[in-house]
């Protein structure tokens, strides 16, 4: 097992804003909550003083940045960009988010919140508003969670694959272009299925093209995803289909099969279902499978649809 960091810890962080480069610079981050799922390699949520670029990192990345930061201390030679640095409060000072006792809550999974009685000083409106929208995705090079996380700015979005796929050069290629971080640690079992998160973990739980990129068109193993997602997410499950027949009607027919069994065996709400041209982030190249690589033959048919689905006895805040 390895050391966990106290809350409160601070280090420094360089943020690269693509939408408004005017804010690249070092961050002084915060470690303000830690996700123990995985024990042998917590995560922690770290929040920064403008509340633009909240994010959490792998333990790896925490101590490497920790340990840059003590062998500038040592050689006495910081860059240039730290003394430029936004940052919070000195960590000796009685205002501090450690000694003035504002660090924010916790609840049951380890994540920061705001609660009425919290101290944490509050930096923009949603800070205000309440409890973040946490979002999972299932992505395998981080296209579509960049996707989301600039079409929803103040959510929480996370994206996790399975540890066994980290090798491959493609995705490898991917992941280094978009710039986002893909949690291998824990939380996704490609071969069982499973998702490595308590119950109600995340607001919104997003499965895009599952059926073929990660369960190889196995309905067993699907539905096992399927139900974990439905476990996970308290609010919504977003499932993105890509279904090939050899008729409109044979893959219709394969979605009315689906949709019985999700309401027979998970008791699932179907919210709508709709052409992925109509649906959120549809004009995105990897929504429409550019970035598949898989070809049909001229018999195939291929449907995509976008499947908003309520998990059993939870309602819709």
């Amino acid at each position: 097992h390895r050391g966990l960091l106290m809350r409160g810890t601070y280090f420094d962080f360089f943020v690269n804003d693509d939408a408004e480069p005017r804010r690249n610079g070092i961050y002084q981050f915060c470690v303000v909550g830690i996700d123990l799922s995985s024990p042998d390699f917590p995560r922690y949520h770290c929040w920064e003083p403008t509340g633009l670029f909240d994010r959490t990192f792998t333990c790896d990345e925490v101590e490497h940045h920790m340990a840059m930061a003590r062998f500038h201390r040592i050689s006495a030679h910081a860059p240039v960009a730290a003394k430029q640095a936004i940052r919070w409060s000195s960590a000796a000072s009685r205002d501090s988010l450690v000694h003035g006792d504002k660090l924010p809550d916790l609840d049951s999974s380890g994540r920061p919140v705001l609660s009425p009685t919290c101290k944490f000083p509050l930096r923009h409106s949603v800070d205000a508003l309440g409890p973040v929208l946490w979002i999972l995705v299932l992505d395998h090079h981080g296209l579509l969670s960049k996707r989301i996380s600039d079409e929803f700015p103040t959510a929480a979005v996370v994206a996790v694959d399975a540890a066994d796929r980290v090798a491959q050069g493609t995705l490898r290629r991917h992941r280094n272009r978009c710039r986002y971080p893909i949690n291998f640690d824990t939380g996704f079992r490609s071969a069982t299925g499973t998702l490595h998160f308590t119950k109600d973990d995340y607001s919104v739980v997003f499965l895009p093209f599952v059926f073929r990129r990660f369960c190889n068109e196995d309905e067993t193993l699907f539905f096992v995803l399927l139900s974990e997602a439905l476990r996970v997410a308290s609010k919504l499950v977003i499932l993105a289909l890509d279904l090939r027949g050899r008729t409109l009607r044979a893959c219709d027919d394969i979605l009315c099969q689906w949709k019985s069994t999700l309401q027979a065996k998970h008791r699932a709400t179907m919210l709508a279902d709709m052409p992925l041209s109509n649906a959120k982030f549809a004009e995105s190249d990897f929504f429409l499978g550019q970035q598949e690589g898989s070809e049909s033959s001229p018999e195939d048919v291929i449907i995509r649809r976008c499947l908003f689905i309520a998990p059993a006895s939870k309602k819709l805040a």
